[in-house]
């Protein structure tokens, strides 16, 4: 077993918080993201779990045993860092097999078995070629690989990941994601990984932990996150773009509740609407995702709720544009698919999509309400395009 909880976890480096109470449970086997912005705290978490720095108070508990006391290397715990941290004087080699050579290993390692280990991790790692070679004479991926070789080699009980692939070109990223994933389904090793990428959160997380200035603002699977963001923080970091958001003013339109925004009234779905009432003022935020903004076209039928908007900007990608609109002095974007014939300084119409607006308290930035069934339905396809 090696389930990883810290209880109340706080660092005060001076007077600067660096971990405030921070209380998680990363689960046996499971692979466990801290996401957040930097300075966030993430890298401090990793190090106090670690034992490299001393918690300013709180517990840490490591396979049911209470870690808080124990020196580093009494926690059977392993780390790569983000800047490699390998041994230049070392042959890749003599790396990944220091690990096993520490006095605290001595004797358990016959020079066949270490050897032989050294090579199984050096195989699943595609690194065997590069065991002769010096650091310098390695690529960044190359690298990299050899770091998470040194971590993986003595089969932790834990492996404590900072932001490992943050160096690498986005090909080479893309590919570990998945080599990652193998790796650590294979090894069964539990796993707490920090990030600032949401992208990469979404994509290798069982589950994850929003940090905000030191503290775990929302846990859950990455999925749960996305659709259902607990504040206005969490809604605007998880997507890309990010979301957008209005100051609103709360209406009546023929007998429904409903926003003002632009000069436009956007009429609201009931559990929305009921949630305004919870309000202290006339005043909302509204959040809509780029993604849930469309582009009129002149074919379509026009009806309410258009936002009239001058293109200011167009990204183009691959396979989607993204617009940078104003409308009545508001600018916000959206996201559709390439090939739409949009230029800068063209006026379009735009919709929302009403089922998939989110709406926040202005005063304490809280949602209001959470999980909008369309948004619910539509699964994890949704997000992948981004």
């Amino acid at each position: 077993m090696a389930e990883v909880v810290t209880q109340s976890l706080t660092k005060h480096f001076g007077t600067t918080v660096a971990v405030d109470q921070l209380s998680l449970t990363c689960q046996d086997g499971e692979f466990f993201m801290l996401l957040g912005p930097s300075g966030a705290g993430k890298t401090t978490t990793l190090n106090l779990i670690a034992g490299l720095v001393e918690p300013t108070s709180g517990r840490i508990f490591i396979g049911g045993r209470d870690a808080t006391a124990l020196e580093p290397g009494e926690r059977d715990v392993a780390m790569a860092f983000e800047t490699y941290a390998l041994y230049p004087h070392l042959s890749v080699y003599d790396n990944l097999a220091f690990p096993l050579r520490s006095p605290r290993m001595a004797g358990r390692y016959t020079p066949k078995v270490l050897d032989e280990r050294v090579r199984a991790i050096a195989g699943m790692l595609e690194i065997e070629p590069f065991l002769s070679r010096m650091p310098t004479q390695l690529s960044g991926g190359q690298k990299q690989r050899v770091a998470l070789g040194r971590a993986i080699v003595r089969e932790p009980a834990v492996f404590l990941l900072d932001e490992p692939i943050a160096h690498l070109d986005a090909k080479l990223r893309n590919r570990m994601h998945v080599e990652l994933r193998r790796i650590q389904k294979q090894l069964g090793t539990t796993t707490l990984y920090a990030t600032p990428d949401y992208a990469e959160a979404m994509a290798m997380a069982d589950r994850l932990a929003v940090v905000h200035e030191g503290r775990a603002v929302q846990v859950g699977a990455p999925l749960e996150i996305y659709f259902d963001p607990a504040n206005e923080f969490v809604a605007r970091f998880m997507g890309d773009p990010p979301m957008n958001f209005f100051d609103c003013e709360i209406v009546a339109w023929e007998g429904r509740p409903a926003i003002r925004l632009a000069k436009e009234v956007l009429t609201l779905s009931e559990p929305i609407g009921q949630s305004l009432s919870r309000l202290p003022s006339q005043r909302v935020r509204l959040g809509v995702r780029p993604i849930d903004v469309a582009i009129v076209r002149p074919t379509e039928p026009k009806g309410a709720s258009l936002l009239s908007s001058e293109v200011l900007v167009v990204e183009p990608s691959e396979r989607t544009l993204v617009v940078t609109l104003r409308s009545d002095g508001i600018d916000f974007k959206l996201k559709t698919s390439a090939g739409s014939n949009i230029r800068p300084g063209d006026w379009v119409q735009v919709r929302f999509d009403l089922t998939r607006l989110y709406v926040f308290d202005p005063a304490t930035g809280q949602a209001l309400r959470q999980s909008p069934p369309a948004a619910k339905a539509k699964g994890r396809d949704g997000v992948a395009d981004r």
